[in-house]
């Protein structure tokens, strides 16, 4: 039987309900995917691909923690097959966000399709197929573990988005796990600090490469190197400019020898997409709610020069 999107989920439901032993070999796995699995009353071998980034490290803690399932992991795992006692499922899914819609709907509506197998023969070839991988795969340990979430904190913040429209118009979910954030400045830095950053471009060596170069003075632990900033730039009287995506490239503390205060540098270069989508696209109104954003914030006491996360961005506006 062949399966869309439309009824495969269902159909993982039923083969999970119908069978007693379940072998699931499923290279990634989402947030939410552990309440997809039974805690009682079967018997669970599961396979995952741990060393890529796409499984989520707390659905593998949450999963061993189940008395029915026994979990290991395979490095070169791709596949996505689940085994029940009269029928299997072969197909496109993952357990996560681009494939059984698990962790958030960022990718909801992502095109599945999958094949349902009942033929007895097809079933023992499929099941010696899982034995030998089984065999193969390695139990997982609190070190992997580890190493998962090192891995997944650092691909979760480049994933793309679903949609390729304005960012404010995305869900928060799409938002979540991003290294993104909106820098609220005045545009100024210190005449030291601009004599260090002319220094710094010109042991860089090339003028056409440092020309999309920014710098952000004294942000010290609120910013650092890998983050993605949407530069926003605030007047003397409470106008605001959007000045574009920027990526945090390097980070220095400076001691001058004329001054007791060290300073802190953020190198930054100028950056024309994100997330698989344009500048232009996505900061498309984002002026307009920065905007109206700082009008409120400055109306109740806020400082014109402050840091937010996306998702706290995106949050204070809904509370405006």
């Amino acid at each position: 039987m062949f399966l869309t999107a439309k009824n495969y989920l269902e159909s993982v439901d039923g083969l999970l309900k119908d069978s007693k032993a379940i072998d699931i070999a499923v290279a990634f796995w989402g947030q939410g995917a552990e309440l997809l699995i039974p805690q009682a009353g079967k018997k669970l071998r599961i396979l995952c691909n741990l060393a890529m980034g796409g499984t989520n490290p707390k659905v593998i803690r949450d999963l061993r923690a189940y008395s029915s399932v026994e979990i290991k992991a395979l490095n070169r795992l791709h596949a996505k097959v689940m085994i029940g006692d009269q029928r299997a499922i072969i197909g496109s899914a993952n357990c996560s966000a681009n494939g059984l819609n698990y962790e958030g709907d960022e990718l909801k509506g992502w095109y599945e399709a999958g094949y349902r197998i009942d033929d007895v023969i097809q079933l023992e070839h499929m099941q010696a197929w899982f034995d030998s991988l089984w065999a193969e795969a390695l139990p997982i340990t609190e070190s992997m573990l580890n190493d998962a979430s090192r891995i997944w904190s650092q691909r979760s913040p480049t994933r793309r988005f679903k949609n390729e429209g304005q960012l404010l118009q995305m869900p928060l979910e799409d938002l979540a796990r991003r290294d993104v954030l909106v820098l609220f400045w005045r545009d100024k830095i210190s005449a030291k600090a601009e004599q260090y950053f002319e220094s710094i471009k010109k042991s860089a060596g090339n003028p056409e490469l440092t020309a999309g170069w920014g710098v952000y003075e004294d942000w010290f632990d609120d910013l650092r190197v890998g983050q993605t900033i949407i530069d926003v730039r605030t007047g003397a009287r409470g106008g605001v400019e959007v000045f574009g995506l920027f990526k945090i490239i390097d980070q220095q503390v400076i001691y001058p020898e004329d001054s007791d205060d060290e300073m802190s540098l953020h190198i930054a270069r100028k950056i024309d997409s994100f997330g698989g989508v344009p500048e232009k696209q996505l900061l498309q109104g984002f002026r307009a709610s920065a905007r109206h954003y700082m009008r409120e914030h400055l109306a109740s006491g806020g400082d014109a020069t402050q840091v937010l996360s996306l998702p706290d961005f995106y949050k204070a506006l809904q509370a405006i």
